[in-house]
């Protein structure tokens, strides 16, 4: 199954400068245009030129991007999402792993999430991220994915552009590269605490969102964490800062992950707040799914 994968992703790539397709030789994937060639380590195409390369690897040797390679690598943000309390989010189509996101996912459906690893959500999709991190299938630039135009029938966009230098590019790449017809679900945040991965630029009010995908026909767009969420985070966040313990990661974490378990009913009050009209003033993000016109 997985050699299957590999093939078909093979089978996509294209030359981020040409954009033609290109001819693997071993370890590398060479282009007969302009002859710039790209490794493939374990099976895993990484699509960087040599200037975005050098930029990827500054934003991942500073602290915080240090820090989240070595919680990818080690398999800890993945523990954490097994162990941390309930979420409590106001939309079903929000668990895109289980049934609320099978709209996202038809048989056969060809999914590109960009952004994920070390997590997915579902096998079927095709993963993108900056490095090669688990369960990543292409590394390469959300601003300029190297894969031909319509080829996507869904891409998951979730909780990535903050992250990215330049949000109004990385959407212009989804939207070439659905199919008419395809869906994108995307997620932001609002009020919302800086988390670098590996860098934090950007937060979107409801109306920025809506405009920022304006490309598209807006089937929905909604809150994710409720006001009550949004309040209880930054409380988290606020006890971590007071008590100095931000650069003391695994004290950091443990005293997050405690925090959170203790105050999570509260949060069961955002499946009231989320239903008023004003809820986005004071939201902690927002969803939005997205149809490119046919």
């Amino acid at each position: 199954m997985q050699h299957e994968k590999t093939a078909r992703i093979l089978s996509l790539i294209r030359c981020p400068l040409c954009k033609t397709g290109l001819d693997r030789k071993d370890d590398r994937l060479v282009c007969s245009v302009c002859g710039e060639n790209f490794e493939v380590v374990n099976d895993v195409p990484v699509m960087l030129l040599p200037d975005v390369r050098k930029q990827v690897s500054d934003l991942l040797n500073m602290e915080t991007g240090a820090e989240m390679v070595d919680e990818y690598n080690s398999g800890s943000s993945m523990l954490y999402n097994l162990l941390r309390p309930p979420e409590v989010h106001f939309n079903a189509g929000i668990d895109l792993s289980g049934p609320g996101g099978d709209r996202f996912y038809g048989p056969g459906a060809l999914v590109l999430n960009l952004g994920g690893g070390p997590m997915r959500f579902r096998e079927q999709e095709i993963t993108l991220n900056i490095g090669l991190f688990p369960n990543v299938d292409i590394v390469a630039d959300a601003h300029d994915v190297p894969l031909p135009d319509a080829s996507f029938d869904t891409v998951i966009c979730n909780a990535v552009l903050e992250h990215v230098f330049d949000p109004h590019r990385v959407v212009s790449e989804i939207y070439r590269l659905l199919k008419p017809g395809g869906q994108v679900y995307a997620e932001v945040p609002f009020m919302w605490f800086y988390h670098g991965y590996p860098s934090d630029f950007w937060r979107f009010t409801r109306d920025g969102f809506k405009r920022l995908m304006g490309e598209f026909n807006h089937v929905e767009i909604g809150v994710t964490q409720g006001p009550t969420g949004a309040l209880l985070q930054q409380f988290v966040m606020y006890i971590i800062f007071f008590l100095g313990l931000n650069k003391r990661v695994t004290v950091r974490k443990f005293t997050s992950f405690v925090l959170r378990w203790l105050i999570f009913p509260f949060k069961y009050l955002d499946l009231w707040l989320n239903r008023r009209s004003d809820a986005h003033m004071l939201a902690g993000g927002f969803y939005i799914v997205g149809r490119k016109g046919d």
